[in-house]
């Protein structure tokens, strides 16, 4: 499952809902070749030798591809680890769905999941929510920006 390619130019939203919509599409979608979902599944929770290998393998490029939407969308100083951070937030939205597909057909009726839940609804829904958290993170981030260099001025004239 390579990671999903687009255009230079395609804006930094758009990205990460193509990311998003790819990594849902590989976990949810019935496939022949599911097996490679079902074994990194397997991986996650209870880690093998071969989990290193996963890892560098399969998950970090697709981690670094995502790491690098984000900080399009927030280009801000931010320190690593917080990048990361909502790195996993939005990986693990996408996860639940997977892991926790079970629950959700026994809490969500059929045609409700039918409707609501299929690999569009669910990337345009985790897509819509991710955006809407960085755009709140991006705010507050300026505002203690702003409010950082007014308490530093302040102190310079007091």
């Amino acid at each position: 499952y390579p990671p999903p390619e687009w255009p230079p130019e395609t804006p930094a939203r758009e990205k990460l809902r193509m990311f998003v919509r790819a990594m849902l599409s590989r976990m949810l979608e019935p496939s022949e070749s599911s097996w490679p979902v079902r074994l990194l599944m397997r991986e996650m929770i209870e880690p093998t030798g071969a989990c290193q290998s996963i890892v560098e393998d399969f998950i970090r490029p697709q981690l670094r591809q995502l790491l690098n939407i984000l900080r399009e969308i927030l280009p801000g100083p931010l320190p690593d680890y917080r990048y990361m951070q909502l790195a996993f937030s939005i990986i693990g939205q996408c996860l639940h769905y997977r892991v926790a597909a079970e629950f959700v057909s026994l809490l969500v009726p059929a045609d409700e999941r039918a409707a609501h839940f299929g690999v569009d609804e669910l990337a345009g829904h985790i897509s819509d929510f991710s955006i809407a958290a960085l755009d709140s993170f991006l705010l507050a981030s300026r505002h203690d920006s702003g409010r950082n260099a007014r308490a530093k001025a302040t102190e310079t004239i007091g």
